[in-house]
């Protein structure tokens, strides 16, 4: 459960890169961010794995710790499919 909990952030990023199938995460959703950018929603996520958008071309703003419940919610969310 910890493991869970840890994993899932929600993550500001700069830019829209474009999804590729490489990532070192599961990707459950993203969408546009006010102004500039894009908000990802990501499962099984460690902090070495930022250096994936130094690759991208694109920049980290902000890796977002959910709590349990927000992790529930966004993870139902996006098997819901209300998520772009």
């Amino acid at each position: 459960m910890q493991r869970f909990k840890n994993g899932i952030k929600r993550l500001r990023i700069g830019g829209t890169p474009t999804t590729r199938d490489d990532t070192p995460f599961v990707l459950l959703g993203r969408e546009p961010s006010d102004g500039a950018g894009e908000t990802w929603l990501v499962r099984d996520w460690e902090p070495q794995m930022a250096s994936y958008f130094e690759g991208a071309g694109v920049s980290l703003h902000a890796v977002i710790d959910l709590d349990l419940e927000e992790g529930f919610v966004e993870l139902l969310r996006t098997f819901r499919g209300t998520r772009a």
